[in-house]
């Protein structure tokens, strides 16, 4: 009897809070309805990363596909926005898709003679002619330098300025912001001896490398610095060059370490190509700078200075 009360008497409950609910309300979400696609999305052609030396051209394409049917007829507009030092001609036009839902139009990508060496994106936008967006598509030009190197470096201090070399500061390569000589650097810290980077893949692809470092160090104390790499060697992927002494002259100097044996293929503790060692207390860095050659490198640079 208590059971069957207690039953209606939640049930009568419902029923009120139900009948007192206004009309159309549900503690349900509204649905969710997917949005139409776009009728046309961009391309361009060629795809991927372009090497285009100064003071060439590229012979390249932008097209539109149809999404859906009916399509023939649709027009679509389109614009590049290239870098500086690059041109491309035409550098906008119209579409007008084909019975195939398709349209393609020619355009040449010229590179300034004189042209810095680095990588030049040229986005590309497409609309519809009530101004409706369409998902666009994105040119990767890379340009060489004639001296067959590509660089790399990191500004350390309280937040990197990195051009292409990252510093991984985790595991024994924990390090702390630090303003000293009157530079932005950072330190290795009691138990992390090490600084870890890892080189751009877009850089070292996999071979064996000529590789030159510079590192801008702040010399106190008498521990030393070294360049701990992963070499071409499968055996030796902590391969350390020659020390560099510290002398405690409370001054900034530059240390420079070569190997020809570079592999840079993600061997170390998070990944990492190379790792700068301390020993003999903690020790300080504030710029770390990397020249790399060899046969399958694109001599890109991307360090400003080097530019």
């Amino acid at each position: 009897m208590i059971r069957r009360t207690l039953l209606t008497s939640v049930a009568g409950l419902l029923l009120v809070a139900a009948l007192a609910a206004p009309v159309g309300a549900s503690s349900a979400p509204a649905p969710l309805y997917p949005k139409a696609p776009p009728p046309a999305i961009g391309i361009t052609t060629p795809t991927g990363q372009v090497v285009v030396q100064p003071g060439t051209t590229l012979a390249a394409s932008v097209g539109a596909v149809a999404t859906q049917s009916p399509a023939s007829g649709q027009q679509v507009s389109w614009e590049a926005q290239p870098s500086a030092g690059i041109t491309v001609t035409p550098a906008s036009g119209k579409l007008k898709l084909g019975t195939d839902g398709r349209a393609e139009q020619p355009m040449q990508i010229a590179v300034a003679p004189g042209q810095r060496s680095g990588y030049f994106p040229i986005p590309v936008t497409f609309h519809i002619p009530n101004g409706t967006p369409l998902p666009g598509a994105t040119l990767m030009i890379a340009v060489p330098d004639a001296d067959q190197t590509a660089t790399t470096c990191d500004q350390l201090g309280q937040t990197d300025t990195e051009y292409g070399l990252h510093r991984l500061g985790v595991g024994d390569g924990v390090t702390t912001p630090v303003t000293v000589g009157g530079r932005n650097a950072r330190s290795t810290t009691p138990g992390s001896p090490f600084m870890y980077f890892a080189v751009p893949n877009s850089l070292v692809r996999g071979g064996k490398y000529h590789a030159v470092f510079e590192l801008d160090y702040y010399d106190h104390g008498t521990g030393s610095w070294a360049v701990q790499y992963d070499s071409s060697d499968p055996a030796q992927k902590y391969k350390s060059t020659s020390p560099v002494v510290r002398t405690n002259t409370d001054a900034w100097k530059t240390a420079t370490f070569t190997m020809d044996d570079a592999g840079f293929t993600g061997r170390e503790n998070s990944s990492a190509d190379f790792r700068l060692s301390s020993n003999g207390g903690d020790g300080t860095i504030a710029r770390v700078h990397l020249a790399v050659s060899g046969g399958n490198v694109p001599a890109i640079h991307l360090c400003p200075t080097d530019q």
